[in-house]
């Protein structure tokens, strides 16, 4: 492909059902920057279809009867993608509106063949909205590959991953994803997710999101069973905490012990944060928890804990060394606004207004910027 002189192809591939409250504004602010879109529907009881094709003549409608299984319909999708041409995919949802790129993505896509060779799989950079403590919308922002070459697979009947073991590279897509404030989709998910688990128990990805899942739900004490065995799975695996689903699984587990809130679920969270702070000198989310954690500790037995008291000004000081990153999963304002915030929340329980002032004088300007 790369060494060719016509110009690269690259289609989005698409499965749907359903989908008619996000389709329209999906498939509207993808056209104007690929060749073509394929969506494949799964079985739409609303006009999601009549809506698709209304949008553009680069939109081509197929169908596919639904096996409970998203690898399946995934793979159809990038089937009928390479049936129109694509060197390159780009895995989309439709509840996933992409930003205008940076770069032109032929130009883009010419330059990273010339220097990665011909196989290679980049990033989508997404921001998810989704609800945080009682129920306030945060963002969380994460890479997923989302842009395979021609050939690649997905395995997986639910939270389906791209087998391809090649180098992955950044790219110029950013999208906006609002599917998570859908809470139908944690009860839709968890079935498909129960099979899994029964089929591989011992797959930390698998009990990862079968504790996302029930988190989702509030179902916080059997969301923590399944962090457990997850954590357990991966605990001491240098090599696993390289996979941003790790790293966010631990942070997830950590704050669903604070969630449980016994003195056994903290003791198991100090631990923890304890053994595992070394695979995150460089993430805000930890750090951001830590602060979080040392004050819920401090307060539940403060005889006890009161030596921990510094370790809660040092997290969130922490936090704003690391700043807000794009190279791995987590949620925004913790290394900027929400840091910020709680550093002068700490310092205004202490009596310091000059510094809770300065705090909160950071975090206005932090929180403008993004």
């Amino acid at each position: 492909m790369g060494g060719e002189s016509f110009m690269m192809k690259i289609n989005i591939a698409m499965i749907t059902k359903n989908e008619s409250r996000c389709i329209e504004k999906c498939l509207r602010a993808a056209a104007p920057y690929v060749d073509e879109i394929i969506v494949v529907d799964t079985g739409s009881t609303d006009d999601t279809c009549e809506i698709a094709v209304s949008i553009s003549d680069k939109i081509h409608l197929y169908h596919f009867d639904w096996i409970n299984n998203f690898s399946a319909a995934r793979n159809f999708s990038l089937e009928m993608s390479e049936k129109h041409g694509a060197d390159y995919s780009l895995v989309l949802d439709a509840d996933e509106y992409l930003r205008k790129p940076m770069q032109d993505i032929h130009d883009f896509l010419e330059a990273s063949c010339a220097k990665c060779g011909d196989a290679w799989a980049g990033y989508l950079f997404r921001y998810s909205q989704f609800y945080g403590d009682n129920d306030q919308i945060d963002i969380e922002e994460s890479r997923i590959t989302r842009l395979i070459p021609r050939g690649t697979r997905y395995t997986g009947i639910i939270h389906e991953q791209p087998d391809f073991k090649g180098p992955h590279i950044s790219t110029p897509f950013i999208a906006d994803h609002d599917g998570y404030l859908d809470r139908s989709k944690g009860e839709r998910n968890l079935g498909y997710l129960q099979k899994e688990y029964e089929k591989n128990p011992l797959d930390p990805y698998i009990c990862y999101q079968m504790g996302v899942a029930l988190k989702s739900m509030k179902r916080t004490t059997e969301a923590g069973g399944y962090f457990s065995k997850f954590f357990d799975l991966i605990a001491g695996n240098d090599n696993a905490f390289k996979a941003d689903f790790v790293k966010d699984g631990v942070v997830r587990y950590l704050y669903t012990l604070t969630d449980i809130n016994t003195s056994e679920s903290l003791e198991k969270a100090f631990s923890i944060v304890s053994e595992t702070e070394k695979y995150f000198l460089e993430n805000s989310d930890f750090y951001f928890f830590r602060g979080i954690f040392f004050m819920k500790l401090v307060l539940s037995d403060t005889a006890k804990y009161i030596e921990y008291l510094p370790e809660i000004e040092k997290s969130y000081l922490r936090c704003i060394e690391i700043g807000e990153r794009d190279d791995q999963m987590t949620v925004t304002g913790t290394g900027s606004f929400k840091a910020w915030h709680n550093l002068g929340l700490y310092y205004s329980l202490f009596g310091d207004k000059e510094k809770a002032a300065k705090c909160q004088e950071e975090e206005m300007k932090t929180k403008q910027r993004r």
